[in-house]
């Protein structure tokens, strides 16, 4: 058997994620390290930890005035996220009261 083309494990794993759900959920998690850096620390630390499902971000939030604020935001904070990921992984973020 000949041997047409050499790759490296990093092609070859790259390669099996992009092919497998995996892919997607590393980029979510990946969102989900990002959120403090594009919202801030002050306002990451007023919030839940975000949880991705489906490309759908939800952060809780006790602050009424703040979750309407960064609803206010949305598109630009769902952005700035993808932005800073290889391939977008967020399509929407709902913002929530703890609890609700």
């Amino acid at each position: 058997m000949e041997r047409k083309q050499t790759l490296s494990i990093g092609e070859v794993l790259r390669a099996a994620l992009e092919s497998t759900e995996a892919d997607r959920m590393l980029r979510e998690r990946q969102a989900i390290a990002v959120w403090p850096a594009v919202v801030g620390p002050g306002i990451a630390s007023l919030a839940s930890r975000p949880t991705v499902s489906a490309g759908i971000m939800t952060v809780r939030i006790a602050s009424a005035a703040l979750r309407h604020d960064l609803m206010m935001n949305r598109s630009a904070i769902i952005r700035d996220i993808n932005a800073r990921l290889s391939q977008p992984a967020i399509t929407d973020i709902r913002f929530a009261a703890p609890g609700g």
